[in-house]
């Protein structure tokens, strides 16, 4: 999960870098709701590709299936596992 945070985080920058200073004021402020409440901030901006590679790594354990309830109840809470 920390990694597709930082994926995500290096894309909003780059992005506030390519645009103005407005965007990236607020890429500052959503880095200090970050830093303040955690990643579930951005979770819902990330939750696809954390699911997406929980799934690789973890797959077999649920059967590679995404919508077993012991998957989908793990992916509900791994932003609170941080």
């Amino acid at each position: 999960m920390k990694e597709e945070s930082q994926n995500y985080l290096d894309q909003l920058y780059r992005q506030a870098d390519i645009d103005n200073a407005k965007n990236s004021t607020s890429l500052f402020e959503m880095l200090k709701d970050i830093e303040e409440h955690g990643v579930e901030v951005i979770w819902e901006k990330i939750k696809d590709a954390v699911s997406s590679r929980m799934l690789i790594e973890f797959g077999s354990i649920y059967g590679n299936n995404s919508i077993d309830p012991r998957f989908t109840e793990l992916l509900a809470n791994a932003y609170t596992l941080m």
